[in-house]
């Protein structure tokens, strides 16, 4: 179907991307993400079948918020050469 779309190959579901960044929040804050988690991405480039992807976050700060605190996190997938294919921003209570 992607061929005959004009594309070269298979295209990988924007979803899946946005689900490894949704497990990658997951493992650094359990229940926090589950009960209070925020997502804002953009799907910046394609990823193609067989290709190689990392999620990635980075703290960016931590604000007080009622009796917790709001962790707010820079998120991305980046293919093996560098290429960025999500961008954003999440948060989940810490």
């Amino acid at each position: 179907m992607a061929r005959a779309l004009g594309f070269p190959d298979i295209v990988v579901q924007g979803m899946l991307s946005i689900c490894w960044i949704s497990e990658l929040m997951t493992r650094a804050f359990g229940a926090g993400w589950f009960c209070g988690g925020q997502l804002a991405v953009n799907l910046v480039n394609v990823l193609w079948a067989e290709e190689v992807v990392g999620t990635h976050g980075r703290v960016r700060e931590s604000l007080p918020e009622g009796r917790h605190s709001r962790v707010h996190v820079d998120v991305w997938c980046e293919k093996s050469d560098g290429t960025k294919t999500v961008v954003g921003r999440a948060s989940a209570l810490g």
